[in-house]
């Protein structure tokens, strides 16, 4: 977009009555749909209440009250000299709050410049250590999450009656990332502990998925499950055909699986089932990733429907209430112009290289070094010259 473009644009937002704040987000929403995913393209265009952009994030800004002259941007930057030229990388993490484990994590990268998008679904029993200790990559959100309430709670305690001074000292020898506006926010409850634990948490993924693969992240999107179905249940369902007969039961998640093999249009609470399953397949979590590269591209081509875009302003909302994201709405609306130009085939889906391996009677999906490597350079290396081995720290099981 050049400066005549935006300036062009900036006289269109400040008309009211010629176009309304929802529509520009519709019209980034569907050219974003076309990007990646529609869980990404989700995050991509809607915002927290209390998250903003990455500089200011968990600093309790209501998107509601931005200003509307300031919603479009050119591209986004990032200020490294060594970095391609409109190269982006996002973390996209499907969770449930309950149990606190991502159930989805996706690394999309897109290159605004070329046109072209790759999207790499990160096996959730991947073996990764934190501090010497080996963990499933599924339990890293949680474990940041969990400990930054930890912190809060201690926070609080010092930051009663605390003047400004007070409070920004605290916040700078915090082990959590918050300042000290929404340390008082926090402490006066017009912002929830969840949304800055919730950040904290996708941050604390983003560094370990940075020390593991060298992959650098750039933006990150968190989606609650509930709000993935009742989206589905918007969009009318989604059609998909069943590989085959699907059943399980764990009590202990409140997750019941009941689905026969066939063609079908899913709604919300089915199409939870249908990506959530894993223990029928033969090579389960693989097998899981599979089916939801499959969900995937049914979504998409539901969500790029003309029949779906009528439903956008109804899906906006429900998007703020379940999807926590720094991805700002400037730069939002840039990228869904920019991926209007996108020909999906240019969308490359990967499934990230390693096996099934047990290690003390647990299992775990084994990254495979050398192959981590290749794949990051080749599809989500963000810099000119090639991350080498040594930036890596996979550590694969015997």
């Amino acid at each position: 977009m050049n400066k005549n473009e935006v300036n062009k644009m900036r006289k269109k937002i400040a008309n009211k009555n010629k176009i309304k704040r929802w529509q520009i987000l519709s019209l980034a929403i569907a050219g974003s749909f076309l990007v990646i995913l529609a869980i990404t393209a989700i995050s991509l265009l809607t915002h927290h209440p209390s998250v903003e952009s990455k500089q200011n994030a968990a600093k309790g800004i209501d998107n509601k009250q931005s200003n509307e002259t300031n919603s479009i941007s050119t591209a986004p930057q990032k200020n490294d000299a060594k970095r391609k030229d409109g190269v982006f990388n996002f973390l996209l993490i499907g969770c449930d709050k309950v149990g606190l484990n991502t159930d989805s994590i996706m690394i999309v990268s897109y290159d605004t410049k070329n046109q072209k998008a790759a999207i790499a679904q990160i096996p959730r029993d991947s073996y990764v250590q934190i501090d010497k200790s080996g963990r499933k990559i599924n339990s890293v959100f949680g474990k940041g999450y969990v400990s930054s309430k930890t912190e809060l709670t201690s926070l609080k305690k010092q930051a009663e009656n605390a003047d400004k001074a007070k409070l920004e000292s605290l916040c700078k020898n915090a082990k959590i990332t918050i300042d000290g506006d929404t340390l008082k926010k926090y402490v006066s409850g017009t912002v929830k502990a969840d949304d800055i634990c919730t950040i904290n948490g996708m941050n604390y993924l983003g560094n370990v998925i940075k020390s593991t693969l060298g992959i650098v992240i750039d933006y990150t999107v968190f989606l609650d499950l509930e709000g993935f179905k009742n989206m589905v249940d918007i969009i009318g369902g989604v059609e998909i055909t069943i590989p085959q007969d699907m059943n399980y039961d764990d009590p202990d998640q409140n997750l019941h699986i009941h689905l026969k093999a066939g063609k079908q249009v899913l709604n919300g609470n089915k199409s939870e089932q249908f990506v959530r399953f894993r223990h029928g397949y033969a090579n389960q979590d693989l097998g899981r990733i599979d089916a939801q590269k499959l969900f995937m591209t049914a979504f998409i081509k539901k969500m790029v429907s003309t029949s779906t875009l009528a439903k956008m302003p109804k899906l906006i909302d429900e998007f703020n209430k379940y999807v926590v994201t720094d991805v700002s709405i400037a730069d939002a609306v840039y990228f869904g112009k920019s991926a209007l130009s996108l020909d999906p085939s240019k969308i490359e889906m990967i499934t990230w290289p390693g096996m099934a391996k047990s290690s003390n009677g647990t299992s775990y999906f084994s990254l495979n070094k050398q192959q981590s490597v290749e794949t990051v350079n080749k599809n989500f290396n963000v810099y000119l010259t090639d991350v080498p081995a040594s930036a890596l720290t996979v550590y694969e099981l015997k």
